[in-house]
């Protein structure tokens, strides 16, 4: 099973959700594999699959053109334009050939993706059609503070209405936030969305104290496998 882990912005934690996710089912017996389609900052290797290898506790760092981080540039920047700034494009088949060479490896693969889900992968390509045409489920990784109602409700729509399947969203709360917007937060998307909201995962000093929290959305997740 591949599963699609986005974002509604970026620098919102989708690498530390990821990882997390991918220790949980490790935990369970579950023979994991990771990958992001496109990492940005970087030309020899992805720093966001180094860092979840780092919580799978999974020695070695796969480097660009790898199945894992078949897309690595060296710009900050949506993946469209980093991609011209090094003269070169992402082809939705390089993606597809690796996704699925990943996916036959493992019980679950956990992609990643590049900021939020209406990111440009290519010009003419935005992230959520090639989701889509992969026929991806997807979990949105979303902030737990003041901001993520109307950012979170927008992606919820735009998959909506592109009739994809949304597992599930989970807060992150990784900076100082007031907690009372953070529950109600929580609150209010429970009453505006009929997806389950998970979290906030809350502030911690090492990755593995938010081993707990995700806990709930993991086994979630393993029934949902179950039934799938």
């Amino acid at each position: 099973m591949t599963i699609f882990i986005t974002g509604t912005d970026t620098d919102i934690g989708k690498t530390f959700i990821t990882g997390l996710l991918a220790d949980f089912f490790l935990g369970k017996g579950l023979k994991v594999e990771v990958q992001k389609w496109a990492s940005t900052g970087r030309a020899e290797y992805s720093d966001d699959i180094s860092f979840i290898y780092g919580l799978m506790k999974r020695e070695g760092v796969p480097s660009a053109n790898s199945a894992a981080s078949p897309y690595c540039f060296s710009f900050p920047a949506s993946p469209h334009f980093a991609a011209e700034l090094d003269g070169r494009f992402i082809e939705k088949r390089r993606l597809a050939e690796t996704t699925g060479f990943l996916a036959g490896q493992c019980d679950i693969l956990l992609i990643e993706g590049a900021g939020g889900i209406m990111v440009p992968l290519a010009r003419g390509l935005l992230t959520i059609d090639l989701i889509k045409e992969f026929d991806l489920p997807v979990i949105v990784t979303a902030r737990s503070g003041l901001g993520t109602l109307n950012h979170t409700l927008l992606t919820l729509e735009a998959i909506k209405i592109r009739n994809m399947r949304v597992l599930c969203v989970i807060l992150n709360n990784q900076i100082h936030e007031d907690q009372s917007i953070v529950y109600d937060n929580l609150r209010t998307l429970r009453e505006f969305s009929d997806v389950p909201i998970f979290g906030p995962v809350p502030r911690v000093a090492t990755p593995e104290d938010a081993s707990a929290s995700i806990e709930p959305m993991g086994l979630y997740l393993l029934e949902w496998l179950k039934r799938s």
